[in-house]
């Protein structure tokens, strides 16, 4: 079950409001819904008698901040596109990694997770990593996302350069909550991760010092530690 926030346009962009559930059938029909957009300028200007410059610089702002809300919106319906994917297809990781493979900057995560091992890699090397990586990444979001659970969107955070943090939580049958941040960033026509964080744990920060250690291993081959990762992927399934 997902619970989304109906959110409400405030000026430090702290998007929140009280959970309002409803199910993945009628999800995208409310998309619009999720982030109410900046006062009517208009009216306000009308009342207050604004000089013409203030108005327009009013107006200037209003703009900004309407596409910083619509940036939040499309990222937080790329996440619960994301559960909802996740939560259909995750008896089947290999299916899933397929499915999710528009949704991930995988390049950016490759990168911060390897580092110099990534970008003195051969384009080879890169690419079969990179394959390599969206398997375990479809591995982890199915073992922490579930169909009973409860999934709840807290709020979204616009950053610098438009990427966006959208606060989640995932609560059990048990009661038990853990909390999930999406890191996310425009690719194209969707929004798509560049790294997660559970219970402030970054995904990019523990598989990077677990690979680092791997790598060494492997006598530093890239394509040994994707062997390497490819056959523990396979053991798990």
């Amino acid at each position: 079950m997902i619970n989304l926030r109906e959110f409400s346009f405030v000026a430090s962009l702290d998007l929140r409001s009280r959970p309002v559930p409803f199910g993945p059938t009628n999800l995208f029909s409310k998309a619009r819904n999720w982030c109410v957009g900046p006062p009517t300028w208009t009216r306000f200007a009308a009342k207050a008698r604004i000089r013409p410059m203030t108005f327009a610089f009013m107006i200037a702002v209003s703009g900004a901040l309407g596409a910083t809300a619509a940036s939040a919106e499309d990222a937080v319906a790329s996440v619960v596109r994301i559960y909802t994917t996740t939560v259909q297809t995750g008896q089947s990781p290999k299916r899933l990694a397929d499915r999710l493979a528009p949704s991930i900057d995988l390049q950016t995560l490759s990168s911060k997770i390897l580092g110099k091992a990534y970008a003195s890699a051969t384009p080879q090397d890169r690419s079969d990593f990179n394959a390599v990586l969206l398997e375990v990444i479809a591995f982890e979001l199915s073992r922490r996302l579930g169909n009973e659970q409860t999934f709840t969107v807290l709020r979204s955070r616009t950053l610098s350069g438009g990427d966006v943090v959208v606060l989640t939580k995932v609560t059990k049958s048990d009661g038990s909550e853990k909390s999930i941040d999406w890191k996310m960033r425009p690719c194209g026509s969707v929004y798509c991760i560049y790294d997660l964080r559970s219970d402030n744990v970054s995904f990019s920060v523990a598989r990077r010092d677990e690979f680092s250690a791997r790598l060494q291993s492997a006598g530093g081959s890239l394509a040994g530690l994707t062997t390497s990762l490819r056959a523990e992927i396979a053991a798990r399934q």
